[in-house]
């Protein structure tokens, strides 16, 4: 579902101005936070306590090789 706001995004500036300015950021942006906000449910559930902690270990190993490759392509690009 994040894919199909970033998708909207990309349609409003390369395809047609009918899409109001900022549409998909605010689609993507409540499907984060629902996604987000489960998770804490989820959590809460189970533990009967939310570790922020664990939360944000889990966002960076999620997001840290996503950042490598991004960041070791973009260098490379650079470089040649």
């Amino acid at each position: 579902m994040r894919a199909i706001s970033v998708l909207i995004v990309m349609f409003s500036h390369f395809v047609t101005n009918m899409i109001p300015g900022g549409f998909g950021v605010y689609v993507f942006f409540v499907i984060s936070g629902f996604l987000i906000a489960r998770q804490f449910f989820v959590e809460h559930e189970a533990t009967s306590s939310i570790g922020m902690k664990n939360f944000y270990l889990r966002r960076f190993y999620r997001l840290y090789p996503v950042a490598l490759v991004f960041t070791a392509t973009v260098v490379g690009l650079f470089l040649l």
